[in-house]
C-alpha cells in the first residue's frame, strides 16, 4: 500500500545569494530562501542582486548524489 501523505518537497530551504560581495571578492552570500522542489529554477539572488539574473547560469558539478550530477549557479563575467 502506498502511503497516503506523500512529502512534496515543498518547504522552504535558504541558499547564499550568488551575488558579488560589496567587496568584491567572493558571492554576496545572503541567505535566499526558496522552496525546494523549485531550488533549480531561479537563480539564488537576494533583493540588491537580483537585476543579475540575466547573467546567471546553471552548470553540472564534479559532485554525483543519487546517479545524477549536482547543479550550481554561477554568474557570467566579461573579462576585458
Amino acid at each position: 500500500m502506498a502511503p497516503l501523505d506523500r512529502p512534496e518537497k515543498n518547504d522552504y530551504i535558504t541558499i547564499g545569494c550568488i551575488g558579488p560581495s560589496s567587496r568584491g571578492q567572493g558571492n554576496c552570500g545572503a541567505e535566499v530562501p526558496v522552496r525546494e522542489a523549485t531550488k533549480g529554477d531561479v537563480a539564488p539572488l537576494c533583493a540588491q542582486h537580483v537585476h543579475l539574473a540575466p547573467q546567471a547560469f546553471q552548470f553540472e558539478t564534479e559532485d554525483i548524489v543519487d546517479g545524477k550530477p549536482v547543479m550550481a549557479w554561477s554568474l557570467a563575467t566579461i573579462e576585458r
